[in-house]
């Protein structure tokens, strides 16, 4: 059967069984995987190199196939992980609103800033109102931001790909 380690640093290491689903993990182990899950998350790592990450912790935690499958049955059957092969059930309908409004009055910056802000991307966030400045100061569009913001929405969308998957990709992508 495999075991649950209990990696904090300096202590010994304990092993539980997966049958004791419901027994928390220590505080200081729960800071340290918020901690490491936000900073792989803030590289925007594609869905295959985040599949390579857990990938290197399964073989350091040295589980077979074998042991791999049966803790992804426990976890399902006791719920342990919220989404495992589940799109996320989000509505996104007043986001996919705000961009098709913005879209429609041909303020597309306005549109990908409105992304932007919905994945908490506050560098992207101020690059786009640097480029409205720059457009409502001369007037019109120079090819080059519109290329930037180009290249900027690209970027947000293949984070919505990676963070939300494919279906909610599609709804926003429909509206740009």
């Amino acid at each position: 059967m495999a075991k649950l380690v209990n990696f904090i640093p300096g202590r010994q290491i304990q092993k539980e069984a997966l049958d004791d689903m419901d027994a928390p993990l220590p505080a200081q182990m729960e800071r340290f995987l918020d901690r490491a899950i936000r900073v792989i998350r803030g590289y925007n790592l594609s869905r295959k190199k985040e599949q390579f990450v857990i990938a290197k912790i399964i073989d350091a935690l040295g589980l077979s196939p074998a042991e791999l499958s049966q803790a992804v049955q426990k976890l399902k059957k006791n719920k342990v992980v919220s989404r495992l092969n589940e799109a996320p059930d989000m509505d996104i309908s007043s986001l996919v609103k705000k961009i098709e409004k913005h879209t429609d009055r041909n303020a597309h910056t306005d549109a990908v800033i409105e992304l932007a802000k919905f994945l908490k991307q506050k560098k992207f966030e101020n690059i786009l109102n640097s480029i409205m400045d720059i457009h409502l100061e001369m007037g019109s569009m120079p090819a080059e931001l519109s290329k930037l913001r180009g290249q900027i929405l690209d970027e947000l969308m293949k984070m919505v790909r990676n963070k939300y998957g494919n279906d909610i990709y599609k709804q926003i992508n429909s509206v740009y």
